[in-house]
């Protein structure tokens, strides 16, 4: 299957006009007026570039449901995506509203929405303008998933998607969105050796994960960059500086 991209015309409008054309129709669950509106003429077309399609499980009675399944499911299928073209929300706009309809309707029914925020939150959920584009990908409901399949996929391991299965364990969504918000972990050796140390942390009872545990080890790599280029720095050198001084970084903040 051909993987599916919004027009240039289609996003605009889409952002645009949100809440005047679309956020009713998620509200209300309206798979068919979704459909009939993704396949007027000129609102979507497919790339060259293909995939197989898999099925998502659908969520139960929460958003987490069946998370990491879901997470290896769909990186899995979309892995010929460079991260560039996973930066674009065409792609993520037409998937989510055509290929994988049936789990985005179904995540926003199940999510647990604070207070009086249920219409912003099915806004930041499924488009890319509200919260700029970096955090959107971190937050949209299919963009998301691949994202921590990739930012936690580790060629080195014989499960290269160990690191996901333990990032789901909890409610991950807030901590990804702390994780993904620093430009340390945009290398490849950096990002697997905090990983290698909070991880190891966190089963040894040694820290709580939470998103603390990832933005304070970002801080760490970050002041080790202030004395040392990072680049050149091994994963095993990341994961002994963050092993050594995370605990006691994270002590020092809840005094």
């Amino acid at each position: 299957m051909n993987i599916p991209i919004v027009s240039n015309n289609f996003l605009e409008e889409f952002d645009t006009n949100f809440d005047t054309d679309m956020l009713d129709l998620y509200k209300l669950q309206n798979t068919l007026e979704i459909q009939n509106v993704m396949n007027k003429e000129g609102n979507i077309f497919r790339a060259k570039k293909e995939y197989e399609k898999h099925e998502l499980l659908l969520p139960e009675t929460s958003e987490y449901d069946n998370a990491y399944e879901n997470i290896v499911s769909l990186h899995s299928q979309l892995r010929n995506l460079t991260p560039v073209e996973a930066t674009d929300p065409r792609i993520w706009i037409a998937l989510e509203n055509t290929d994988f309809l049936d789990y985005h309707l179904r995540v926003l029914k199940v999510m647990d929405f604070k207070a009086g925020k249920q219409e912003s939150s099915i806004k930041s959920r499924s488009s890319f303008s509200v919260n700029g584009h970096k955090r959107s990908l971190a937050i949209n409901n299919l963009a998301s998933l691949w994202w921590i399949g990739h930012v936690f996929y580790d060629p080195e391991h014989e499960d290269p998607y160990h690191f996901v299965k333990l990032f789901t364990q909890t409610d991950f969504r807030g901590n990804f969105v702390a994780l993904s918000s620093s430009n340390v972990i945009d290398s490849d050796h950096i990002r697997l050796g905090i990983f290698d140390a909070v991880f190891e942390l966190i089963q040894d009872g040694k820290i709580s994960q939470n998103r603390k545990a990832f933005s304070e080890a970002n801080k760490i790599m970050n002041m080790i960059g202030g004395i040392r280029l990072l680049d050149l720095l091994s994963r095993k050198e990341v994961y002994e500086y963050v092993l050594k001084s995370l605990p006691t970084q994270l002590e020092s903040k809840r005094r």
